[in-house]
């Protein structure tokens, strides 16, 4: 008889071998990887060694995320969170922390993401450059996406200041520079950068480029080329622009994913705006939102859209930006019902890490810091809820918020709207400086305010243009109401601008039947009537449908 011979692989060996090949195929084919790291996860015992389960846990969570099962992703995050804790595994705490920041940015979760970053950053400062550039630039991405400007370019330039000692390093501080572009290029959209501001961003980012080729990131090199698009765009050179799409162009179908693809026809609708044509950006916009769509991005999407937003309100096509601002408040709605599901998540791993170590020393610690987070969360929850509706500068609801009201409004009895901006509110910020301005915007809300009721609806459009909406209130009461604003703020008087009289436009007009873009045109036009009369004064657009009171026009 022939000695027997065991044939079946060492599961230490498959699990090893399996990962190898994840490694390979993750971002060419993620869910060929994904499936890859849950067989060897399948394979693993409790018996193994810890750094195996560590590193096996590491790559499914990774998986997970490339995949955009953020989900499941975090709740293997937060496992693996907790093994590395209890083994008191520094570089996988560092890991685990920097894995679930990652997703719930992916998923909108900006302020919860944040002391996910700072935790791996600190734990990662002396064991891992590497970790640590990665962390410290995500944590400027964060800072970026909650519109904390100053603190993400701060953050971002101490990116670019870390020693280059490895190439991982190198790659991350080429992010961090094209991030600061890429923040040049927001501020030059919203109208706080002149064009020249962008003139050293060819340069910057043809560094970029050229370290995304030495470090073979296709990626980067994507993100860069469909940048330097838009930078030439901006400044208005059509020759160079079409080189740095095509180029952009090309490496997308070569990696042919949603993001690179949303990315691509994004650069593609800004290059189709310098030869305006508008009907092609416009549909390119759309293909990169069906992109990023396809794998729930809902961080990159909520980006894209406010993108979508600037270019349509620069080239005046109000009514297309109304929609998408709708698609974004729709969105917004979406990511705060994710930070509930995310909450619930906690509450179940907190209970199913109690059952499975009641008789580990570390109960009562793993309880408390998960006690702790869940309240950060709430917090976090709490403040995202509030900024989701109100404009920071004045306290009134933003133009996302108010018009999602105004909508509401239009859909019972009707309503009136007030329409009205500031007088010459360029020459108060020209003479005395923007911070005036934002005192005068102030004071004007507040004294506004005096004058509303229960029910009416006070926002801010932009700048220094606001709506108000009178419930159940006829032309006549409007009218006056509006008249009395008008003669309250132009007697008002402003600290450090004693011989400075600040003056109101009002325009006032009926919605009640038709679209909210249609009152707002109405009210609008009644507004610049105003100005072209001679400003400080209300103009009444008033309608014959109008049935709200017995004062009312018939």
């Amino acid at each position: 008889m022939a000695p027997f011979d065991d044939h079946s692989p060492d599961p230490t060996e498959q699990i090893q071998r399996l990962l190898k090949e994840a490694q390979v195929w993750a971002y060419q084919e993620p869910q060929r990887a994904l499936q890859q790291v849950q067989q060897a996860f399948g394979l693993l015992s409790p018996h193994d060694d810890l750094e195996l389960q560590l590193q096996v846990r590491e790559w499914l969570v990774n998986c997970l995320a490339i995949v955009g099962d953020n989900q499941e992703g975090l709740r293997q995050a937060w496992e693996l969170l907790a093994l590395s804790a209890e083994a008191d595994h520094q570089h996988m705490q560092a890991t685990a922390n920097q894995q679930i920041a990652t997703m719930l940015s992916t998923s909108g979760q900006y302020e919860q993401s944040l002391p996910y970053f700072q935790a791996a950053r600190v734990l990662s400062k002396e064991a891992s450059p590497g970790q640590y550039a990665t962390s410290t630039l995500n944590l400027a991405d964060g800072l970026e996406k909650l519109g904390r400007l100053v603190d993400a370019r701060q953050t971002y330039q101490s990116v670019l200041e870390l020693p280059p000692v490895t190439e991982e390093v190198e790659v991350v501080q080429a992010y961090a520079l094209l991030s600061l572009v890429g923040l040049q290029v927001l501020e030059f959209e919203v109208g706080t950068l002149d064009v020249a501001g962008l003139q050293e961003g060819p340069a910057s980012l043809q560094q970029v480029i050229e370290q995304a080729r030495k470090g073979r990131d296709r990626f980067l090199e994507l993100y860069a080329q469909a940048l330097l698009t838009r930078v030439w765009v901006h400044v208005g050179n059509a020759v160079q622009s079409t080189p740095a799409f095509e180029a952009a162009w090309e490496i997308a179908a070569e990696l042919d994913q949603p993001r690179a693809w949303a990315c691509a026809f994004e650069a593609r609708a800004y290059l189709l705006c310098l030869q305006e044509d508008h009907t092609q950006a416009i549909e390119c916009f759309e293909q990169a939102i069906r992109h990023l769509e396809a794998v729930s991005s809902h961080g990159e999407l909520l980006q894209l859209l406010n993108s979508f937003v600037r270019y349509l309100k620069f080239w005046k096509k109000f009514e297309k930006a109304f929609e998408v601002l709708w698609k974004l408040h729709s969105l917004d709605q979406v990511v705060r019902t994710e930070g509930v599901l995310l909450q619930a998540q906690l509450v179940t791993l907190q209970t199913q890490i109690e059952l499975a170590r009641k008789e580990n020393e570390l109960h009562l610690q793993h309880v408390r810091e998960l006690q702790h987070l869940q309240a950060q969360l709430q917090d976090q929850n709490q403040l995202l809820e509030k900024l989701s509706r109100e404009d920071e500068l004045t306290g009134v609801f933003n133009r996302r918020h108010a018009v999602h009201l105004l909508r509401e409004l239009g859909k019972g009895a009707g309503c009136v709207l007030l329409l009205f901006d500031v007088d010459h509110f360029k020459r108060i910020n020209d003479g005395y400086g923007h911070s005036r301005g934002d005192l005068v915007l102030r004071g004007i809300a507040s004294i506004v305010r005096g004058f509303l009721k229960a029910g009416d609806v006070f926002g801010r459009l932009g700048g220094e243009e606001f709506v108000v909406a009178l419930e159940g209130s006829c032309l006549q009461t409007a009218e006056k109401l509006a008249q009395n604003i008008c003669d309250a703020v132009s007697k008002a008087t402003w600290e450090d601008m004693p011989d400075t009289q600040v003056t109101l436009s009002i325009g006032v007009a009926v919605f009640q039947e038709g679209t909210l873009e249609t009152a707002l045109h109405t009210a609008d036009e009644a507004l610049y009537e105003a100005k072209a009369l001679g400003r400080n004064r209300v103009v009444v657009r008033p309608s014959a449908r109008w049935n709200g009171t017995s004062n009312s026009l018939h």
